[in-house]
């Protein structure tokens, strides 16, 4: 971005960064089954590549939860270890791996092992019931469930259900749409469970698991393509079953560059004394990791619970330096109020 007295203009700013030689430029593709796409030329093109570029923040914060703490380097050597493991139980390219657990620091492990193997992360409702997640992990085909010990505890009552599963064809695989489905060998569902205090016999363990492959330190060989379906989400099901909804490796990536590209054209926006290397980033992750936008509802309570907070003046918040929210409307009133506190 040039040198400037002034601010550019959104469009300005947005036009610089998008066209050619810009930090975001994009271009057109028309992929096979898919009509013009306008698409990022810059950045990753998967979540695979989006983890192994992670790497090069070694020991900057990655993720703290309570007491913990993770580098970027524990988090990838982690997932390595835990890829490698999914990799010795047959999980590869296009199988389905669910995911069901609070908001710990090894969803997001069991999430990138999966991008990293060129599975299809099937992210379960952490709030389902016994019967929901039975149906979850069936109507997806998962041949692995990695939950923590209360989703696994609420899973014991219906587990005689799955004594095995069908594994359909990997969504990743061509096929016509006139070709029937095909089916492999039925296969015993494996589970991994996460922080099991009673460390419950006859079932996988996430600690042993991953002491298993102490030593790796790089990823399983995988080929992943950016249309390769990276994972399956489910809707709420208000008017029936959830339906899973999947998502490609690009929807994932460009949504990240969507993001890094409004940073960027605030930033371009500023004048030159305000617009200047921004602070290290920090988020506050108050969405439960198992659905792609969050309980908005919950979200907006957390927000006017921070402002309302005795300890909420502007010193406090004086480095907060945005609040975003979506999937419902958020009260005027509490918008009013961001504005207020941060004008």
């Amino acid at each position: 971005m040039p040198t400037r007295e002034q601010a550019f203009s959104q469009p300005e700013a947005l036009r610089r960064l998008t066209g050619p030689g810009g930090a975001f430029k994009l271009s057109t593709d028309e992929p096979d089954g898919y009509g013009p796409l306008r698409v990022y030329d810059t950045g990753p093109k998967t979540l695979r590549e989006l983890l192994i570029a992670s790497r090069a923040f070694g020991d900057r914060e990655f993720l703290i939860y309570e007491d913990e703490r993770l580098t970027y380097l524990e988090h990838y050597y982690a997932v390595a270890r835990l890829a490698a493991w999914l990799s010795a139980q047959g999980v590869g390219h296009g199988n389905r791996v669910g995911i069901c657990m609070r908001n710990y620091p090894e969803w997001s492990i069991a999430f990138f092992a999966c991008q990293a193997v060129g599975a299809i992360a099937v992210t379960l409702n952490a709030w389902w019931t016994a019967d929901e997640l039975a149906y979850g992990i069936s109507d997806s085909g998962c041949s692995v469930a990695v939950l923590d010990h209360e989703r696994y505890a609420r899973l014991l009552s219906v587990l005689h259900r799955l004594p095995s599963l069908v594994e359909p064809r990997s969504f990743n695989e061509p096929r016509s749409f006139d070709e029937p489905q095909s089916f492999n060998e039925p296969q015993a569902l494996q589970i991994l469970v996460v922080r099991d205090p009673d460390r419950v016999s006859g079932i996988a363990h996430w600690e042993d698991a991953l002491a298993e492959h102490s030593d790796v330190r790089e990823l399983p060989a995988a080929s992943v393509d950016p249309l390769d379906i990276a994972t399956i989400m489910y809707t709420s099901g208000t008017t029936g079953v959830p339906k899973g909804a999947l998502h490609s490796h690009r929807n994932h990536t460009t949504n990240i560059q969507n993001t890094l590209l409004a940073g960027a054209v605030a930033r371009a926006q500023l004048p030159d004394d305000l617009a200047g290397e921004p602070p290290i980033p920090c988020a506050l992750q108050t969405f439960p990791l198992f659905h792609i936008g969050g309980l908005s509802g919950l979200y907006i309570t957390l927000v006017r619970q921070m402002l309302e907070h005795p300890g909420a003046t502007d010193v406090a918040l004086a480095t907060v330096v945005g609040i975003a929210s979506g999937g419902a409307p958020v009260p005027a009133d509490l918008i009013n109020q961001i504005g207020a506190r941060f004008q």
